[in-house]
């Protein structure tokens, strides 16, 4: 009995994972960096692909702006809940060697 609930819950946080993985792989990533030039102040998207750290003009639209802070949040969110599902996977596969 026990080791059908442990393996239900080890697909299900496969099938969590494989979502929350995809989802990652389309939000950006990094910090929104202000910069000012001639009194105007710039905003720019600073990220690391591989070793380079990389910038990414955001221009001046507000919306635009905020649909990406918006989206840097969900990263960090869903970050977080991948690497809980990694350390409950974690916890399962001992459990699963307990009996």
């Amino acid at each position: 009995m026990i080791e059908t609930v442990l393996k239900k819950e080890r697909q299900r946080n496969e099938i969590l994972l494989g979502i929350y993985e995809e989802e990652l792989s389309k939000l950006p990533k990094g910090k929104i960096i202000p910069k000012i030039q001639n009194g105007r102040t710039y905003f720019y998207l600073r990220f690391r692909s591989r070793e380079k750290v990389c910038t990414s003009y955001l221009g001046k639209d507000k919306n635009t702006l905020a649909e990406t802070e918006e989206k840097l949040n969900r990263r960090k969110v869903v970050e977080k809940l991948v690497k809980e599902l990694k350390a409950e996977n974690r916890k399962i596969a001992k459990l699963e060697e307990k009996i």
